[in-house]
């Protein structure tokens, strides 16, 4: 017997909504700078999403690409409350498995980030919502140098 999975039109229109320009005057994936592929800064860390890297005080460390493209839709989202099932539809898709990734992924950049989920000085999480990235990412010009905040 076959079924039919194909998505409610509800799915769609929730999946533009999020890709799609802002209506409301906050910032859309497509509206920012492309995270995934410049580096930025948050805080005292430097990300280099191409090489999947964090640098900071404590030195560098390596990170999964779907932890870094986790990171980097954050960042594309600064501010805002990103709810699980939003990340997960904007880093894996449908894929099986991708709750408990994106579980492993937060812990994994809290971690890199020496960030506490009591005390969060990068990401946030908002029970029963979500999760925001709290520290403002800056776009780091070729050169190393700051550049104005992108938000």
């Amino acid at each position: 017997m076959l079924r039919n999975f194909a998505p409610q039109p509800e799915a769609f229109i929730f999946r533009i909504a999020l890709v799609g320009p802002s209506t409301a005057g906050g910032s859309a994936l497509i509206d920012g700078p492309d995270w995934r592929n410049r580096s930025f800064r948050l805080g005292d860390f430097n990300i280099d999403p191409r090489r999947n890297r964090v640098a900071g005080a404590d030195g560098e460390i390596s990170l999964q690409p779907k932890v870094m493209d986790v990171l980097c839709t954050l960042a594309a989202h600064h501010g805002e409350v990103l709810s699980r099932t939003d990340l997960i539809d904007l880093v894996w898709g449908k894929e099986f498995g991708a709750d408990e990734s994106l579980t492993r992924a937060i812990s994994q950049l809290r971690r890199a980030f020496s960030d506490m989920r009591e005390v969060p000085g990068i990401i946030e999480t908002i029970p029963k919502r979500g999760y925001r990235l709290i520290a403002s990412p800056e776009l780091v010009s070729d050169s190393g140098h700051k550049q104005a905040r992108a938000s």
